[in-house]
């Protein structure tokens, strides 16, 4: 199956990791950059069995990305990557969702 993700205007939008809980309970991670500003955002998107939908999450620097996403069986998930506060050195950036 084939099925459209989100598209935000004037952004690029990628997603870098995928993990299934079960046919209903999909996540994706990744980030979005603008390159107008060169800033970066989280990017998290949950499948309900329907349809996609943009999940808000944490943002601690000016650029922020999601690699990898992972998720136990109670729906919990983690997922992992990098932010940057003014393109300073790259610090470790882990979030969680519990179902």
């Amino acid at each position: 199956m084939i099925v459209s993700l989100h598209m935000i205007e004037n952004l690029s939008n990628t997603l870098y990791g995928v993990t299934e809980v079960s046919s209903n309970n999909v996540w994706a991670v990744g980030g979005l950059y603008d390159p107008g500003t060169g800033q970066g955002s989280t990017l998290i998107e949950h499948w309900n069995g329907s349809r996609w939908k943009i999940v808000t999450s944490p943002n601690p620097g000016s650029y922020n990305i999601l690699w990898a996403v992972a998720a136990d069986t109670t729906g919990r998930t983690v997922a992992v990557g990098a932010y940057t506060v003014n393109f300073g050195p790259g610090r470790t950036l882990a979030e969680t969702h519990d179902a």
